[in-house]
Protein backbone atom coordinates (compact mmCIF):
# COMPACT_ATOMS: atom_id res chain seq x y z
CA UNK A 1 0.00 0.00 0.00
CA UNK A 2 2.70 2.39 1.28
CA UNK A 3 4.27 1.69 -2.30
CA UNK A 4 1.06 2.29 -4.22
CA UNK A 5 0.99 5.85 -2.05
CA UNK A 6 4.36 6.64 -3.17
CA UNK A 7 3.91 5.86 -7.23
CA UNK A 8 0.82 8.03 -7.14
CA UNK A 9 2.35 11.34 -5.03
CA UNK A 10 5.54 11.02 -7.94
CA UNK A 11 2.99 10.91 -10.77
CA UNK A 12 1.12 13.65 -9.84
CA UNK A 13 4.73 15.55 -8.90
CA UNK A 14 5.70 14.44 -12.87
CA UNK A 15 2.17 15.45 -14.13
CA UNK A 16 2.34 19.03 -12.56
CA UNK A 17 6.08 19.34 -13.78
CA UNK A 18 4.69 18.03 -17.29
CA UNK A 19 1.99 20.77 -17.71
CA UNK A 20 3.67 23.71 -16.12
CA UNK A 21 1.16 26.77 -17.88
CA UNK A 22 3.53 29.04 -20.10
CA UNK A 23 1.80 32.82 -20.08
CA UNK A 24 4.85 33.84 -21.24
CA UNK A 25 3.20 35.14 -24.94
CA UNK A 26 -0.35 35.90 -23.00
CA UNK A 27 1.94 38.53 -20.94
CA UNK A 28 4.12 39.81 -23.69
CA UNK A 29 0.76 40.76 -25.50
CA UNK A 30 -0.75 42.63 -22.76
CA UNK A 31 2.27 44.10 -22.32
CA UNK A 32 2.71 44.92 -26.08
CA UNK A 33 -1.00 46.40 -25.49
CA UNK A 34 -0.48 48.51 -22.71
CA UNK A 35 2.94 50.31 -24.50
CA UNK A 36 0.52 50.50 -27.53
CA UNK A 37 -1.89 52.72 -25.16
CA UNK A 38 0.87 54.52 -23.38
CA UNK A 39 2.08 55.49 -26.58
CA UNK A 40 -1.49 56.70 -28.23
CA UNK A 41 -1.87 58.56 -25.01
CA UNK A 42 1.53 60.78 -25.72
CA UNK A 43 0.77 61.37 -29.12
CA UNK A 44 -2.74 62.96 -28.36
CA UNK A 45 -1.26 64.51 -25.60
CA UNK A 46 2.16 66.01 -27.57
CA UNK A 47 -0.57 66.78 -30.93
CA UNK A 48 -3.19 69.04 -28.45
CA UNK A 49 0.19 70.69 -27.21
CA UNK A 50 1.07 71.29 -30.86
CA UNK A 51 -2.23 72.33 -31.37
CA UNK A 52 -2.34 74.91 -28.78
CA UNK A 53 1.18 76.35 -29.82
CA UNK A 54 0.19 76.71 -33.65
CA UNK A 55 -2.51 79.08 -32.29
CA UNK A 56 -0.32 80.75 -30.24
CA UNK A 57 2.17 81.62 -33.82
CA UNK A 58 -0.71 82.39 -35.86
CA UNK A 59 -1.85 84.64 -33.03
CA UNK A 60 1.51 86.56 -32.30
CA UNK A 61 1.88 86.73 -36.05
CA UNK A 62 -1.49 88.62 -36.10
CA UNK A 63 -0.16 90.83 -32.71
CA UNK A 64 3.19 91.73 -34.22
CA UNK A 65 4.85 89.88 -31.42
CA UNK A 66 8.28 88.30 -32.23
CA UNK A 67 10.36 85.68 -30.96
CA UNK A 68 13.02 85.95 -28.22
CA UNK A 69 14.64 82.32 -28.45
CA UNK A 70 14.34 79.12 -30.04
CA UNK A 71 15.71 76.40 -27.27
CA UNK A 72 15.86 72.57 -28.80
CA UNK A 73 13.78 70.19 -25.66
CA UNK A 74 16.05 67.16 -25.17
CA UNK A 75 15.21 63.87 -23.46
CA UNK A 76 17.29 60.86 -22.44
CA UNK A 77 19.92 62.93 -24.65
CA UNK A 78 17.80 63.22 -27.59
CA UNK A 79 15.86 66.13 -29.40
CA UNK A 80 12.13 65.72 -29.09
CA UNK A 81 11.54 69.31 -29.93
CA UNK A 82 11.75 72.97 -29.41
CA UNK A 83 10.98 75.88 -26.37
CA UNK A 84 10.42 78.67 -28.25
CA UNK A 85 9.78 82.26 -26.05
CA UNK A 86 7.86 85.36 -27.35
CA UNK A 87 8.18 89.25 -26.51
CA UNK A 88 4.72 88.83 -24.85
CA UNK A 89 2.48 85.49 -23.32
CA UNK A 90 4.40 82.53 -22.31
CA UNK A 91 6.28 80.40 -24.10
CA UNK A 92 5.55 77.46 -25.98
CA UNK A 93 6.64 73.78 -26.88
CA UNK A 94 6.70 71.90 -30.37
CA UNK A 95 7.35 68.19 -30.36
CA UNK A 96 8.83 66.38 -33.45
CA UNK A 97 6.86 63.79 -35.23
CA UNK A 98 7.34 60.59 -34.35
CA UNK A 99 8.77 58.09 -36.41
CA UNK A 100 6.45 55.13 -37.16
CA UNK A 101 3.42 54.10 -39.20
CA UNK A 102 -0.25 53.81 -38.66
CA UNK A 103 -1.26 49.62 -37.72
CA UNK A 104 -3.74 48.26 -40.72
CA UNK A 105 -6.79 49.34 -38.82
CA UNK A 106 -5.71 52.81 -37.08
CA UNK A 107 -4.69 56.49 -38.41
CA UNK A 108 -3.68 58.90 -37.03
CA UNK A 109 -5.39 62.27 -37.35
CA UNK A 110 -3.18 65.49 -39.17
CA UNK A 111 -4.54 68.55 -37.81
CA UNK A 112 -3.09 72.31 -39.56
CA UNK A 113 -3.60 75.35 -40.48
CA UNK A 114 -4.33 76.95 -44.10
CA UNK A 115 -4.58 80.76 -45.28
CA UNK A 116 -7.77 81.06 -47.37
CA UNK A 117 -8.39 83.44 -50.21
CA UNK A 118 -9.29 86.16 -47.48
CA UNK A 119 -6.09 86.50 -45.71
CA UNK A 120 -7.58 84.54 -42.76
CA UNK A 121 -6.14 81.04 -41.26
CA UNK A 122 -8.09 78.61 -40.77
CA UNK A 123 -8.25 75.16 -38.95
CA UNK A 124 -8.13 71.73 -41.27
CA UNK A 125 -8.44 68.21 -40.61
CA UNK A 126 -6.70 65.48 -43.18
CA UNK A 127 -6.12 67.95 -45.79
CA UNK A 128 -9.50 69.92 -45.95
CA UNK A 129 -11.11 73.00 -44.06
CA UNK A 130 -12.46 71.70 -40.58
CA UNK A 131 -16.50 73.13 -41.43
CA UNK A 132 -18.85 73.33 -38.21
CA UNK A 133 -22.48 74.52 -38.62
CA UNK A 134 -21.72 75.77 -42.29
CA UNK A 135 -18.45 77.60 -41.48
CA UNK A 136 -15.11 77.29 -41.18
CA UNK A 137 -12.92 77.38 -37.96
CA UNK A 138 -10.51 80.52 -37.29
CA UNK A 139 -7.17 79.55 -36.12
CA UNK A 140 -6.48 83.15 -35.32
CA UNK A 141 -8.86 85.65 -33.61
CA UNK A 142 -10.58 88.86 -35.58
CA UNK A 143 -12.39 92.18 -33.94
CA UNK A 144 -10.71 91.04 -30.67
CA UNK A 145 -12.29 87.59 -30.10
CA UNK A 146 -9.70 84.31 -29.64
CA UNK A 147 -9.82 81.81 -32.18
CA UNK A 148 -11.51 78.08 -31.56
CA UNK A 149 -8.54 75.58 -30.43
CA UNK A 150 -9.25 72.01 -31.66
CA UNK A 151 -8.60 69.23 -28.98
CA UNK A 152 -7.85 65.58 -29.11
CA UNK A 153 -9.09 62.31 -26.94
CA UNK A 154 -8.48 58.50 -27.00
CA UNK A 155 -11.58 56.95 -26.29
CA UNK A 156 -12.81 53.13 -26.51
CA UNK A 157 -9.63 53.08 -29.13
CA UNK A 158 -10.90 55.27 -31.61
CA UNK A 159 -9.45 59.46 -32.08
CA UNK A 160 -12.28 61.95 -30.85
CA UNK A 161 -12.09 65.76 -31.64
CA UNK A 162 -13.78 68.88 -30.05
CA UNK A 163 -13.94 72.43 -31.81
CA UNK A 164 -15.65 73.62 -28.69
CA UNK A 165 -13.54 73.17 -25.42
CA UNK A 166 -14.30 69.19 -24.85
CA UNK A 167 -18.32 70.34 -24.59
CA UNK A 168 -18.70 67.88 -27.58
CA UNK A 169 -16.55 65.39 -29.55
CA UNK A 170 -16.99 63.94 -33.06
CA UNK A 171 -15.35 60.31 -33.19
CA UNK A 172 -12.66 59.94 -36.06
CA UNK A 173 -10.82 56.80 -36.77
CA UNK A 174 -9.57 53.58 -35.19
CA UNK A 175 -6.33 54.88 -32.88
CA UNK A 176 -5.37 51.09 -32.59
CA UNK A 177 -3.15 49.44 -35.36
CA UNK A 178 -1.91 45.91 -35.55
CA UNK A 179 1.36 47.28 -36.03
CA UNK A 180 1.90 50.05 -33.30
CA UNK A 181 0.79 53.82 -33.57
CA UNK A 182 2.85 57.05 -35.15
CA UNK A 183 2.30 59.71 -37.07
CA UNK A 184 4.04 62.92 -38.46
CA UNK A 185 4.45 66.59 -36.55
CA UNK A 186 1.70 68.73 -37.34
CA UNK A 187 5.41 71.04 -37.70
CA UNK A 188 7.64 69.79 -40.42
CA UNK A 189 10.20 72.16 -39.78
CA UNK A 190 11.13 74.91 -37.35
CA UNK A 191 14.13 76.93 -39.28
CA UNK A 192 16.07 79.34 -36.56
CA UNK A 193 19.34 79.16 -38.52
CA UNK A 194 18.80 80.49 -41.79
CA UNK A 195 17.81 83.56 -41.16
CA UNK A 196 18.63 85.48 -37.81
CA UNK A 197 15.70 87.83 -38.59
CA UNK A 198 13.27 85.22 -38.77
CA UNK A 199 12.12 82.04 -37.32
CA UNK A 200 10.19 79.59 -40.09
CA UNK A 201 7.64 77.53 -38.91
CA UNK A 202 6.56 74.44 -41.60
CA UNK A 203 3.84 72.97 -41.61
CA UNK A 204 3.04 69.37 -42.86
CA UNK A 205 0.72 70.89 -45.48
CA UNK A 206 3.60 73.08 -46.99
CA UNK A 207 2.58 75.99 -44.99
CA UNK A 208 5.12 78.48 -43.58
CA UNK A 209 4.48 81.29 -41.23
CA UNK A 210 7.51 83.46 -40.65
CA UNK A 211 7.96 85.24 -37.23
CA UNK A 212 11.19 87.64 -36.44
CA UNK A 213 13.06 87.73 -33.81
CA UNK A 214 14.19 90.78 -31.89
CA UNK A 215 16.88 91.40 -34.16
CA UNK A 216 14.38 91.86 -36.94
CA UNK A 217 12.25 93.87 -34.94
CA UNK A 218 15.05 95.92 -33.40
CA UNK A 219 16.15 96.61 -37.14
CA UNK A 220 12.37 98.07 -38.44
CA UNK A 221 12.23 99.85 -35.59
CA UNK A 222 15.63 101.53 -35.94
CA UNK A 223 14.45 102.12 -39.51
CA UNK A 224 11.21 103.35 -38.50
CA UNK A 225 13.29 105.96 -36.34
CA UNK A 226 15.67 106.95 -38.89
CA UNK A 227 12.92 107.30 -41.54
CA UNK A 228 11.08 109.61 -39.42
CA UNK A 229 14.57 111.86 -38.76
CA UNK A 230 14.67 111.83 -42.82
CA UNK A 231 11.19 113.28 -42.89
CA UNK A 232 11.58 115.84 -40.24
CA UNK A 233 14.83 116.71 -42.38
CA UNK A 234 13.62 116.62 -45.75
CA UNK A 235 10.71 119.45 -44.14
CA UNK A 236 13.36 121.56 -42.71
CA UNK A 237 15.37 121.63 -46.14
CA UNK A 238 11.95 122.78 -47.91
CA UNK A 239 11.13 125.56 -45.65
CA UNK A 240 15.42 126.17 -45.80
CA UNK A 241 14.44 126.66 -49.65
CA UNK A 242 11.26 129.21 -48.90
CA UNK A 243 13.07 131.23 -46.19
CA UNK A 244 16.23 131.43 -48.58
CA UNK A 245 18.10 129.93 -45.58
CA UNK A 246 21.66 128.72 -46.49
CA UNK A 247 24.13 125.28 -45.66
CA UNK A 248 27.17 125.79 -43.32
CA UNK A 249 28.47 122.71 -42.95
CA UNK A 250 28.28 119.11 -43.86
CA UNK A 251 29.30 116.52 -41.16
CA UNK A 252 29.82 112.88 -42.15
CA UNK A 253 27.67 110.49 -39.73
CA UNK A 254 29.54 107.56 -38.54
CA UNK A 255 28.66 104.27 -36.63
CA UNK A 256 31.35 101.48 -36.06
CA UNK A 257 34.16 103.17 -38.69
CA UNK A 258 31.17 103.62 -41.33
CA UNK A 259 29.64 106.64 -42.66
CA UNK A 260 25.61 105.90 -42.00
CA UNK A 261 24.44 109.66 -42.83
CA UNK A 262 25.25 113.53 -42.86
CA UNK A 263 24.46 116.16 -39.96
CA UNK A 264 23.67 119.73 -41.97
CA UNK A 265 24.00 123.26 -40.72
CA UNK A 266 22.23 126.18 -41.41
CA UNK A 267 22.97 129.38 -41.10
CA UNK A 268 19.20 130.15 -39.37
CA UNK A 269 17.76 126.59 -39.60
CA UNK A 270 18.56 124.16 -36.60
CA UNK A 271 21.01 121.62 -37.74
CA UNK A 272 19.57 118.19 -39.09
CA UNK A 273 20.43 114.36 -39.15
CA UNK A 274 20.06 112.65 -42.94
CA UNK A 275 20.55 108.87 -42.48
CA UNK A 276 21.80 106.85 -45.71
CA UNK A 277 19.37 104.26 -47.20
CA UNK A 278 19.87 100.60 -45.41
CA UNK A 279 20.58 97.46 -47.75
CA UNK A 280 17.57 95.08 -47.16
CA UNK A 281 17.02 91.03 -49.02
CA UNK A 282 13.32 91.56 -48.41
CA UNK A 283 10.54 94.03 -47.17
CA UNK A 284 8.40 96.59 -48.84
CA UNK A 285 9.81 100.18 -47.65
CA UNK A 286 7.55 103.09 -48.15
CA UNK A 287 9.47 105.94 -50.26
CA UNK A 288 8.22 108.93 -48.95
CA UNK A 289 9.41 112.31 -50.76
CA UNK A 290 8.16 115.61 -51.49
CA UNK A 291 7.47 117.31 -55.47
CA UNK A 292 6.58 120.73 -56.26
CA UNK A 293 3.36 120.72 -57.99
CA UNK A 294 2.04 122.63 -60.60
CA UNK A 295 1.01 125.46 -57.81
CA UNK A 296 4.78 126.29 -57.11
CA UNK A 297 4.37 124.64 -54.33
CA UNK A 298 6.24 121.08 -52.25
CA UNK A 299 3.97 118.30 -51.46
CA UNK A 300 4.28 115.01 -49.68
CA UNK A 301 4.51 111.85 -52.43
CA UNK A 302 4.16 108.41 -51.41
CA UNK A 303 5.67 105.60 -53.27
CA UNK A 304 5.87 108.37 -56.08
CA UNK A 305 1.99 109.57 -56.01
CA UNK A 306 1.31 112.42 -54.30
CA UNK A 307 -0.64 111.70 -50.82
CA UNK A 308 -4.19 113.20 -50.92
CA UNK A 309 -5.90 113.03 -47.57
CA UNK A 310 -9.99 114.02 -47.47
CA UNK A 311 -9.05 115.04 -50.97
CA UNK A 312 -6.00 117.72 -50.66
CA UNK A 313 -2.85 116.92 -51.27
CA UNK A 314 -0.41 117.47 -47.58
CA UNK A 315 2.23 120.45 -47.89
CA UNK A 316 5.59 119.78 -47.17
CA UNK A 317 6.05 123.68 -46.17
CA UNK A 318 3.77 126.16 -44.82
CA UNK A 319 2.11 128.36 -46.97
CA UNK A 320 0.12 130.72 -44.39
CA UNK A 321 2.07 133.44 -43.08
CA UNK A 322 1.66 136.86 -43.76
CA UNK A 323 4.28 139.60 -44.73
CA UNK A 324 6.86 137.36 -45.16
CA UNK A 325 6.44 135.15 -41.97
CA UNK A 326 6.58 131.44 -42.16
CA UNK A 327 3.68 129.55 -42.76
CA UNK A 328 2.56 126.94 -40.33
CA UNK A 329 0.10 124.65 -42.38
CA UNK A 330 3.15 122.54 -43.33
CA UNK A 331 2.33 118.68 -41.84
CA UNK A 332 5.32 116.15 -41.20
CA UNK A 333 3.88 112.50 -41.77
CA UNK A 334 5.56 109.82 -39.19
CA UNK A 335 6.23 106.35 -39.11
CA UNK A 336 4.71 105.24 -36.16
CA UNK A 337 4.28 101.63 -36.61
CA UNK A 338 5.20 98.91 -38.34
CA UNK A 339 3.75 95.20 -39.15
CA UNK A 340 5.96 92.13 -39.72
CA UNK A 341 5.93 90.06 -42.44
CA UNK A 342 4.46 86.88 -42.23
Amino acid sequence: MKKLLAFAALFAVVALTSCKYDDDDLWNSVHGLENRVAKLEELCKQMNTNISSLQTIVTALQNNVYVTGTTPLMKDGKEIGYTITFSKGNPITIYHGKDGQDGEDGITPTISVKKDTDGVYYWTLNGEFIVVDGGKIQAEGTDGTNGTTPQFKIENDYWFVSYDNGANWTQLGKATGEDGVGGDSMFSGVDYETSTDYVIFTLSNGTQIKLPTWSAFEALQRLCNETNTNLSALQTIVTALQNNDYITSVDPLTENGKVVGYTIKFAKSNPIVIYNGKDGADGNTPVISVKKDTDGIYYWTLDGEFIVVDGQKIKAQGTDGNNGADGSDGVTPNCVQFVPLS
